[in-house]
C-alpha cells in the first residue's frame, strides 16, 4: 500500500484530523511533519503554547506504543487534550513507533472513543509510513542549489535569485535543472521538488 493510501486510511480512522511527525531528532524536532487538524484548533494550540502542555507529545517522546487520548496520564484541565474537546476532538489515539532508529509520533483526533482494532491498525500504518520514510532516498542538493531553492520558495524568480546571488540567470536555471535531474525520484517537475525539499526540511 502506498503512502497516500496509508495516510488516507489514518484519516478514515481519525475522522477529525491527524498530526504526524516523522524522524524525530535529538532536539525533539521532526524531520518531516503533516497536520490536518482543524485550523481553528491549530491556531488556538500555537497561540496558547500548548506544545509545552501536551500529554500526547509527552507520551510519544517517553514511550513506544499506542493509547487513547483519554487514557494518557497527565490529563489536567488546562492541557492540550482537554482543550481539544472544545473543538470537537473528544478523543483520539497517540502512537509512537521506532523503525531503524527513527521515531514517528502521531495524534489522531476522533469525535468518539476509538476501538482497540482501530488503535492497532493505526499503529501498524504509522510503522509502515516511518519505514517508508527511512527507506526513501534523501534529497541531495549542493549548497548553491539550496540557496536558489530557498530564494524561489520565498517568491523569487530566477532573475531575482540571479541578482541576489550575483550570478547569471542561465546559471540559476542550470542549477534548477541539475537539482531536478539528481532528485528525479522525488519529483517530476521543479515545483514538486521545491515542495518536497520544504516538506523534508532540506532548505
Amino acid at each position: 500500500m502506498d503512502q497516500d493510501r496509508l495516510i488516507a486510511r489514518l484519516h478514515e480512522i481519525a475522522g477529525d484530523g491527524v498530526a504526524i511527525g516523522f524522524g524525530f531528532d535529538q532536539s525533539g524536532q521532526p524531520k518531516e511533519h503533516l497536520c490536518t487538524y482543524k485550523q481553528t484548533w491549530q491556531d488556538h494550540y500555537w497561540a496558547n503554547k500548548l506544545i509545552f502542555n501536551d500529554p500526547i507529545i509527552g507520551f510519544g517522546v517517553r514511550n513506544l506504543g499506542a493509547v487513547r487520548w483519554s487514557d494518557v496520564e497527565g490529563s489536567t484541565e488546562d492541557n492540550a487534550v482537554t482543550q481539544a474537546r472544545d473543538f470537537g476532538m473528544n478523543d483520539g489515539i497517540v502512537i509512537s513507533v521506532q523503525v531503524d532508529g527513527e521515531r514517528a509520533i502521531a495524534g489522531l483526533a476522533t469525535s468518539s472513543r476509538p476501538s482497540d482494532a482501530e488503535i492497532n491498525e493505526a499503529r501498524v500504518i504509522l510503522a509502515a509510513l516511518q519505514a517508508s520514510k527511512t527507506d526513501e532516498p534523501q534529497i541531495v542538493l549542493t549548497q548553491r542549489q539550496k540557496e536558489i531553492l530557498r530564494l524561489i520558495a520565498d517568491g523569487a524568480t530566477a532573475e531575482d535569485a540571479a541578482f541576489e546571488l550575483n550570478i547569471d540567470t542561465s546559471t540559476v536555471n542550470f542549477h534548477k535543472r541539475e537539482a531536478l535531474r539528481k532528485n528525479h525520484q522525488h519529483a517530476k517537475n521543479f515545483t514538486a521538488l521545491l515542495s518536497a525539499a520544504i516538506r523534508k526540511a532540506v532548505i
